[in-house]
C-alpha cells in the first residue's frame, strides 16, 4: 500500500511539474498574442475559444492530478498550498506573490479547502484574463478571523455585475460565490476599469467559526423540512 501511494505521488508530481506547467506557460503565452489582436477580429474570436477549451482542459487535468494526490493536499495548510501555487507561477508572466500576517488557526477541512478553492479561482482568473504585471495574495490571521485578499493591477471587470450573474460556459465568479456561502464566508468583488480587481473572502474562527457551522446547518435542515 505504501509503495502503491508513492507510485501515485511520483506520478501527480511528474504530471504537474512537466505537462500541466508547460501547458499553462503556452496558454498564457497564446492569451498574450490573443489580446494584440482587434477584440472584434475574426482571428481573436477564434483564439479565445480555443483558448476557453484549453482551459477547460486545464481544469480537467488538474482535477485528475487533485485526485491522484487529495490526501496529502488537502491536510496542507492553506499557507503551505498558498505557498506552492505562488511557486507554480513564479517564472510566469504574470508572477504570484504571497504575503502572509499572523498564525494560521486549526480550520475544518471543508473550510481550509473553499477557502483555498476560492483564492485560488481568483488567482488563475486575474493571470487569464487581468493582463496585470502582478497578482498578490494576502492572508491574514487574526484572532476570530481569517481574511483573504487576491488582487491585480490589471484592466479590471468591465462588466462585473453580468460576470457575478454567469455567463454560459463562465463560473468563476459564481462558483466562488457559492463556495464562500457554503462556509458561511463573506466574500466581496470589486473592480475598477482599467485599474485592477480586488477579491476579498473574511471568515470567522474560532468559536464564530462554529456558530457560523451551526447556522448554516440549521438553515439547511430547515429549507429541507420546509421543501418536503
Amino acid at each position: 500500500m505504501e509503495a502503491r501511494h508513492q507510485e501515485r505521488e511520483r506520478i501527480a508530481r511528474d504530471l504537474h511539474d512537466t505537462i500541466l506547467q508547460e501547458t499553462q506557460g503556452l496558454v498564457l503565452g497564446f492569451q498574450a498574442l490573443a489580446g494584440r489582436l482587434p477584440a472584434d477580429g475574426e482571428i481573436r474570436r477564434s483564439m479565445e475559444g480555443l483558448l476557453d477549451h484549453a482551459d477547460n482542459t486545464l481544469v480537467i487535468a488538474r482535477q485528475s492530478v487533485s485526485g491522484l494526490r487529495a490526501s496529502e493536499s488537502e491536510q496542507a495548510s492553506l499557507v503551505d498550498r498558498f505557498e506552492a501555487l505562488a511557486a507554480e507561477f513564479a517564472h510566469g508572466e504574470i508572477p504570484v506573490k504571497l504575503s502572509v500576517r499572523g498564525e494560521e488557526p486549526s480550520l475544518p477541512e471543508d473550510s481550509r479547502n473553499e477557502v483555498y478553492r476560492v483564492g485560488r479561482e481568483a488567482v488563475l482568473n486575474a493571470l487569464r484574463h487581468s493582463s496585470a504585471s502582478v497578482v498578490t495574495v494576502a492572508l491574514t490571521f487574526e484572532t476570530q478571523r481569517l481574511r483573504m485578499i487576491v488582487q491585480d493591477d490589471g484592466v479590471g471587470i468591465l462588466d462585473l455585475t453580468r460576470e457575478s450573474a454567469g455567463r454560459p460556459g463562465h463560473w468563476g465568479l459564481v462558483g466562488m460565490r457559492e463556495r464562500a456561502a457554503r462556509i458561511g464566508a463573506e466574500l466581496s468583488i470589486r473592480s475598477v476599469d482599467g485599474r485592477g480587481t480586488t477579491i476579498e473572502l473574511g471568515l470567522a474562527t474560532g468559536d464564530g467559526l462554529w456558530r457560523r457551522i451551526s447556522a448554516i446547518r440549521v438553515g439547511d435542515r430547515l429549507r429541507r423540512f420546509l421543501s418536503a
